[in-house]
């Protein structure tokens, strides 16, 4: 769904401008011809054979043409202008998503990495508590083992 709305908002970014131009172009004809153009008099239609009706004041064949070349030509360049930027702006942001996406993945690394790291601590922690606990069992069953020794030797001196 969302794709499809990218999707129009991407058409109507591309279509806005050519349409604009393309207006403007046909509007700037229209002026140009319309204020420089010779009008169709009576006598100018017996001569040329112009057309006299009302309508022929507003427009001609040769001014629908250069209207519509006028107008396509704009809207052309337009439409080429929108689907550059368009494109370029597309290409960006996914630059941008990629690079965040990879940014992300080296941070989950980096975090495994160093969970890793403090696991190993930690069990080299525990085992070195666990070897210093053996040591120390045997320490205090040597200490009891010689206590014991001093205690039968102390008993025995002290009974001759």
């Amino acid at each position: 769904m969302n794709e499809n709305i990218s999707a129009l908002q991407d058409l109507r970014e591309i279509a806005a401008l050519p349409v604009v131009a393309a207006l403007v172009a046909l509007a700037l004809t229209w002026l140009v011809w319309y204020f420089t153009g010779n009008q169709c008099t009576d006598e100018l239609a017996t001569i040329t054979g112009c057309n006299t009706s009302s309508i022929a004041t507003f427009i001609t064949p040769a001014l629908l043409k250069d209207l519509l070349t006028n107008s396509a030509i704009a809207a052309t360049g337009g439409g080429v202008w929108s689907y550059v930027m368009i494109t370029r702006e597309r290409r960006a942001r996914e630059a941008a998503e990629k690079a965040q996406a990879e940014e992300r993945q080296r941070a989950e690394e980096a975090l495994a990495r160093a969970e890793r790291v403090e696991a190993e601590a930690r069990a080299r922690v525990e085992e070195e508590r666990r070897r210093a606990d053996e040591d120390r069992a045997r320490l205090l069953a040597e200490i009891e083992r010689l206590t014991r020794q001093l205690d039968g030797r102390g008993n025995g001196q002290a009974e001759n």
